[in-house]
């Protein structure tokens, strides 16, 4: 660190008003600083717990100061710990929780620390319902402008393709509104050029009238599950946009492996949903058939599933489809480790239908997003889980198609994070120059220097 440039870090906290600036000396710093991936090490030198815009500003203005890194937490559950800024200042938004629905615009306007279950369950109490993924503490915005695959995506599109308005901190310290009225331009990167263009204090997001929500899931056993698989593209083809479906590949707790098919059938109208569950129960001979009555219990139906401290890496792939030879690798996979799971995010329906102009997310040609996750309950033992992730990796390799999913990538992907932009990366960069040209923000892996 600059000492010369170094602010005084005990004055700032000491005038801090309406927020605090925790140091590691404070005893709430370690509670504070604990997020979703326990194998991150990383102590940011301070950490300032915002409640409102203008205490980013400040954060912002010591940052510079004093010249130190900065992040921003929210969720926490990035994989890569990049919440934390190690030696740096991470400005903390989790307390930014407050969500305000506006019935007759059908709008939700959101803090920067909102979880997904804070907007599903706000839009949920006026009958509304929001694009959203599949765990309910993961934060929404850092969700949604990186892209945002979930259940609803067939019908409303990605988390991002919601977005009409952001309220953010630029990397100069200014308080800056985006939308198609003001600074179209940075409206457009926001919608899945991830944060790298400032701290997002307010997100506005667009919401839907979905009276009618039926969710379930079907399991088959380690026996069914590359039949099943193999299949499962044939039934999925056919279905209207409406019907979602996310496959989680995991050991239960006789470490004999599984394939959950996590079904979400939402309309306007009912009566199909029956068909599509039972046409996807006839892949095989499930285990397991439940169902669950709202889109808040499905939400939640993860939790404790993948909890806080333990040790993650996560590894990601696309794919055109799950292909005969996809299903034999994803099976041996599953296979060879009791801890790991896999997640299969598919893109389909009113997703596809967004010009892959008219956001940065430029893949809209139907796919699956592949999500390995290596599961470790200490630091030794991750090591093995990585080696399993990246044995994965390589088993896909000759059906992964370029791009990749920026929210999940290693900081190190600017490849990747490139091809997924593809066409769109020159204005995405264009606009980054502009608002960011030193890179203070790197929550994605990002090209700058190019």
């Amino acid at each position: 660190m600059d000492t010369a440039r170094e602010p005084n870090l005990e004055k700032f906290a000491r005038d801090a008003t309406g927020f605090a600036v925790l140091t590691p000396e404070d005893p709430a710093y370690d509670g504070s600083t604990e997020i979703w991936n326990g194998s991150v090490t990383a102590r940011p030198r301070v950490l300032v717990r915002a409640t409102r815009a203008e205490h980013v500003q400040e954060a912002l203005r010591i940052a510079a100061q004093s010249n130190m890194p900065v992040s921003v937490k929210s969720g926490g559950h990035d994989w890569a710990g990049r919440a934390l800024a190690a030696g740096g200042l991470t400005v903390d938004l989790s307390a930014m929780r407050e969500v305000r629905i506006d019935v007759d615009r059908r709008l939700a306007r959101l803090g920067g620390g909102a979880r997904l279950a804070d907007v599903v369950d706000a839009a949920g109490a006026h009958g509304l319902a929001a694009a959203t993924g599949t765990y309910s503490d993961v934060g929404y915005t850092g969700w949604a402008i990186g892209g945002g695959y979930g259940p609803l995506s067939g019908i409303v599109g990605l988390g991002a393709d919601n977005i009409v308005e952001a309220q953010l901190v630029t990397a100069e310290g200014s308080i800056v509104t985006a939308s198609q009225q003001q600074d179209a331009d940075l409206l457009w990167a926001i919608r899945g050029g991830g944060g790298n263009f400032g701290v997002i204090t307010e997100l506005t997001v667009r919401l839907h009238p979905l009276p009618k929500v039926a969710v379930g899931a079907v399991m088959f056993g380690a026996d069914q599950m590359e039949a099943a698989l193999a299949r499962l593209d044939s039934v999925l083809d056919a279905a209207p946009g409406e019907l979602s479906v996310q496959s989680a590949i995991m050991a239960g707790d006789d470490g004999s492996p599984s394939l959950t098919l996590s079904l979400t059938w939402a309309s306007t109208f009912g009566g199909e949903a029956d068909h599509w569950f039972g046409r996807l129960a006839g892949l095989g001979t499930p285990a397991t058939r439940f169902d669950v009555t709202t889109p808040s219990e499905a939400l939640h139906a993860l939790d404790g599933q993948f909890p806080n401290g333990l040790h993650y890496v996560i590894r990601t792939a696309d794919v055109a489809a799950i292909s005969p030879a996809v299903a034999a690798a994803l099976t041996t996979a599953a296979h060879s480790s009791s801890t790991g799971a896999i997640s299969l995010h598919r893109l389909h329906g009113a997703a596809t239908r967004v010009a892959a102009h008219d956001t940065p997310f430029a893949l809209r040609d139907k796919h699956y997003m592949v999500e390995i996750i290596g599961i470790a309950e200490s630091a030794e033992g991750l090591q093995a889980q990585r080696s399993w992730a990246d044995s994965v990796l390589d088993d896909l390799q000759p059906h992964i198609l370029p791009a990749g999913y920026v929210n999940l990538l290693a900081p190190e992907e600017t490849a990747r994070a490139a091809a997924a932009y593809d066409g769109n990366l020159e204005r995405l960069l264009a606009v980054k120059r502009r608002l960011d040209p030193n890179g203070l923000f790197k929550a994605t892996p990002f090209p700058l220097h190019r």
